[in-house]
């Protein structure tokens, strides 16, 4: 049985000086898979919009580095399905193993029928992180999937096991985001941890922890 419980949710929205319209910046959840395969600490990451007209188009010259971790937890099924970064489609909801699987994307899933996400050439599939100024663009661009209707766009999931996170690993983004109606804008979200209290972990199951802060430089 699958438990899935929101810790941290809504506008926890890192900005920088630099996001002066359209773009605000990065901006995360953090949630808690367990099922019968483990347990795992899940951070979604969005890009923020103040304008629901806009269209991501692509993320590029990304940092987003694993620290205190071995690596991001990657469901697969070698050699058929190997263990990536990049998305797969169709995954049924139900299979435990994808669950908590990490991967990146513009603003669609992985239970998806389709997903127009692509690596371009400066990314990199490593197991914590995405290389050197790694990115990923939507194709093709109207497609939907880059849509900010809802005010942000789900830019990927990376997940560790609770153990990881428990232990102190943390996750540092920064980045350019492109879309339709504005420049490429630069944002650094910093350093998230999946625990983002001591102790939060034993809410789990009690009330949840909901919190939001904001960051302008």
């Amino acid at each position: 049985m699958m438990r899935k419980t929101a810790i941290a949710a809504g506008a926890m929205l890192f900005a920088s000086s630099a996001a002066i319209a359209d773009f605000t910046g990065f901006g995360y959840e953090l949630s808690t898979v367990e099922n019968s395969l483990g347990s795992w600490c899940v951070l979604d990451l969005y890009a923020e919009f103040d304008d629901v007209t806009d269209n991501m188009l692509s993320c590029l010259n990304m940092d987003i580095q694993l620290n205190g971790g071995a690596c991001f937890y990657n469901a697969g099924a070698p050699p058929f399905v190997p263990q990536s970064l990049i998305p797969l489609t169709n995954v049924p909801s139900a299979d435990e193993a994808f669950a908590a699987d990490s991967y990146i994307t513009i603003g669609n899933t992985q239970q998806a029928a389709s997903n127009g996400t692509n690596a371009d050439p400066n990314f990199a599939d490593n197991c914590d992180n995405v290389g050197v100024n790694g990115g990923w663009f939507n194709l093709p661009p109207d497609n939907g999937q880059g849509a900010a209707a809802t005010g942000r766009v789900f830019m990927g999931r990376f997940s560790v096991t609770t153990e990881e996170a428990l232990a102190g690993a943390s996750l540092s983004v920064s980045g350019q985001v492109a879309f339709n109606s504005g420049q490429n804008i630069f944002d650094d979200m910093g350093t998230v941890f999946w625990i983002p209290a001591p102790g939060a972990i034993a809410m789990l199951g009690v009330a949840g922890l909901v919190g939001s802060r904001r960051r302008r430089g």
